[in-house]
């Protein structure tokens, strides 16, 4: 089990990338937390965030948030599609998992799977963070009017069972995807806490 010092723990609610890699570096100045941990968060941080986020030039890309939005486009693949359609979705998750080092990671075992699983986790608390404060996200009717704190509630609620559930059974990537359905299933009892659990 990891020992997070104040800074790192502030780094796993963090959404921002570039501030994130601000509080790695300056706990690590600092001298805080263990060396080893913070030494795997750096190589995770780096699978993690790759090449530039679109039409920002100064903010790194989220792999694994761009894994999530992936899932959550494919949502509907099954439902009235075949073959083609859920041969390319598979493909196009597996070349995310495979470029994030997924199954790498979760066999390494010990604290490499460990920080690797709470990056995971911090991937979905993004998710729900974004959804709940995204106007489009929460608009009815062309975006005119805002719907009500317990539409939303529902509404996101339902995207991350889709997503982390639904998404992996129709397309048969359930042990591919299981630490994704964990870490979103920890996550949701930790933001839905009286909602009875992502199952």
């Amino acid at each position: 089990m990891t020992m997070e010092s104040p800074i790192i723990t502030r780094y796993y609610k963090e959404p921002d990338p570039v501030k994130r890699r601000r509080m790695l570096e300056e706990a690590i100045a600092s001298g805080e937390g263990d060396p080893r941990e913070n030494e795997i968060r750096q190589e995770l941080y780096r699978l993690r965030y790759q090449g530039n986020a679109q039409g920002k030039k100064d903010v790194p890309a989220d792999g694994f948030l761009a894994l999530w939005m992936t899932l959550e486009y494919n949502r509907n693949t099954g439902r009235g599609f075949f073959g083609a359609d859920m041969r390319r979705a598979v493909k196009e998750i597996r070349g995310h998992l495979e470029r994030l080092k997924f199954k790498e990671y979760q066999e390494k075992g010990g604290l490499e799977s460990e920080l690797f699983y709470k990056e995971v986790c911090h991937m979905v608390r993004i998710y729900i963070d974004l959804c709940a404060t995204d106007h489009s996200y929460n608009s009815t009717i062309f975006g005119m009017f805002r719907m009500g704190a317990d539409q939303s509630k529902n509404k996101i609620m339902a995207d991350v069972r889709d997503v982390a559930v639904r998404v992996p059974e129709t397309l048969e990537l359930q042990e591919e995807l299981a630490i994704v359905t964990k870490a979103a299933a920890e996550v949701y009892e930790e933001a839905f806490p009286y909602e009875g659990g992502l199952f």
